[in-house]
């Protein structure tokens, strides 16, 4: 490479940086001013919680796992994490963020073992982003061997924000821009 090459890319990488830092500074103070925005953030995963595990709790056991809000509850995690990523307003959250986060979620580990499902859903499921994170937030919160399922964790989280960053950077600049 050369010195100019080199020069750029600490400049784009800081540039980037700075601008996912406006980004998430203006979330934040958005959130103070809408209190609604507050109350979906907060009070959905906590019906998420009491409805699947007082709905799912006495039909679903997982292997190894005695409570089922053990497996539960970093399944809905995620969940929680996929909506506020995903759309602009909680007005949207409903309808914008449903579908691809369902798809992931109900075709993951987050509700009921891989293992209990159809072959052919099992392939998806095994290396679905919300499977891996799910796994490890597991391993994590209940303990055991902790360093291959938090690396492919981070490699999904890694390789996503490695989409979704420049995309929300586009979107941000041409939302200002208008």
């Amino acid at each position: 490479m050369t010195s100019a090459a080199l020069n750029a890319a600490p400049s784009a990488l800081a540039k980037a940086v700075a601008d996912t830092g406006t980004m998430t500074g203006r979330h934040l103070r958005r959130l103070i001013r809408v209190p609604s925005v507050i109350a979906f953030a907060t009070v959905q995963p906590v019906l998420l919680v009491l409805l699947f595990t007082y709905g799912f709790g006495g039909a679903v056991h997982p292997p190894g796992v005695t409570p089922y809000i053990d497996y539960l509850l970093p399944g809905l995690l995620v969940l929680a994490i996929g909506f506020g990523l995903l759309v602009r307003d909680p007005e949207s959250a409903g309808l914008a963020g449903l579908f691809p986060v369902i798809i992931l979620v109900f075709a993951s580990s987050t509700l009921v073992p891989v293992a209990t499902m159809p072959g052919w859903l099992q392939a998806f499921a095994k290396v679905n982003p919300v499977t891996v994170i799910a796994g490890a937030l597991r391993v994590l919160c209940r303990g055991g061997p902790t360093a291959r399922p938090v690396a492919e964790a981070l490699t999904w989280i890694a390789g996503l924000l490695l989409i979704t960053i420049p995309i929300a950077i586009r979107r941000y600049r041409h939302t200002a821009s208008a």
